[in-house]
């Protein structure tokens, strides 16, 4: 069990970085997106604030929406778990001076990192990445399959990223085993209602 909650703490660390997050708390830099984040009322019963204990640095997966040459205008993220299902979801909103191009960016970035051997919280970890099928969403959208190997047990990660508008959202559910693709698609919905049209 010991070994299950330690690679959960793995799989938590790394999606929140992914999206850019590095604090469990809700934060904007300015605020007007924060506003727009799915709140804890809008997340199933049993989840929490997510306070990653693990740090991790996941290459090429590593803070995809803030990092060297792609700084966004706007910037918010919120990451929740529920420890009880063993699953993790985070989502970040940002605007860019071009956000075609930082939406582009984004989705070349992970396209190109297929594969990544991780030190995350002291454990190895592997995180392999595919595009998948997926309904569309926004004025243009990407969704990934992420599978991570941490100490031997498997979780998959879906990630969508989607344009709508001058606003950039980033949204992944993590699981183990597996996502519930009902619960993602269902989150994706309310994330996308409550994000203004710009």
């Amino acid at each position: 069990m010991k070994r299950l909650l330690d690679a959960v703490s793995v799989s938590t660390a790394m999606a929140l970085l992914s999206l850019g997050v590095t604090i469990g708390v809700a934060t904007a830099s300015p605020p007007s997106l924060s506003g727009e984040l799915l709140g804890s009322r809008a997340m199933p019963t049993g989840w929490n604030v997510a306070h990653p204990s693990s740090k991790a640095d996941v290459g090429c997966f590593q803070s995809l929406f803030k990092r060297k040459g792609l700084q966004p205008t706007r910037y918010a993220k919120v990451g929740y778990e529920d420890r009880t299902t063993l699953q993790v979801f985070v989502e970040a909103l940002a605007t860019y001076a071009k956000t075609n191009d930082a939406y582009m960016n984004i989705i070349a970035t992970i396209s190109g990192c297929k594969r990544v051997d991780a030190l995350t919280g002291g454990k190895a970890t592997s995180i392999v990445a595919r595009r998948m099928p997926f309904t569309h969403y926004g004025n243009a959208s990407t969704a990934f399959s992420l599978r991570l190997e941490v100490q031997g047990l498997s979780f998959r990660d879906d990630m969508l990223v989607v344009r709508k508008g001058g606003v950039i959202m980033g949204i992944e559910e993590g699981g183990f085993p597996q996502v519930d693709s009902h619960q993602f698609e269902g989150l994706i919905a309310k994330a996308l209602a409550r994000l203004a049209t710009r």
